[in-house]
């Protein structure tokens, strides 16, 4: 056990958005439940913008490894942790060079409920 489920959600939300590290959470159905300061502040979008958004919808695009632009959410990990290098387009049109990691999110039976995503520039 982590303890995690001894934090209060007060707590647990006052980490995600001091967390030095642009994260967003996305549901199984692909809509954006999370997006915190530092996301809102390297990519220009707030959060008002893009949660209860589906992925697909977000005008933020990546680069992967040579393709077209792409939804960010595109390649969203279903089984394990994944990274990658690839550029973010800003809400202002600027390209930023990002690392993103990406991590499946699971409930207490392990049944995948959704996914973490963070963007370090």
């Amino acid at each position: 056990m982590s303890g995690i489920e001894n934090i209060n959600d007060d707590f647990k939300r006052a980490l995600l958005e001091t967390i030095p590290c642009s994260v967003f959470i996305i549901d199984n159905a692909g809509r954006i439940i999370y997006w915190n300061r530092s996301i809102q502040q390297l990519t220009g979008y707030t959060a008002d913008e893009v949660l209860g958004s589906g992925c697909e919808n977000l005008k933020l695009t990546i680069c992967d490894e040579g393709s077209p632009a792409t939804s960010i959410c595109a390649h969203l990990p279903k089984d394990s942790e994944h990274q990658m290098e690839c550029e973010i387009r800003r809400k202002d049109g600027s390209v930023v060079p990002v690392v993103r990691t990406s991590k499946p999110v699971r409930d207490s039976r392990g049944e995948n409920i959704g996914a973490i995503e963070a963007l370090s520039a």
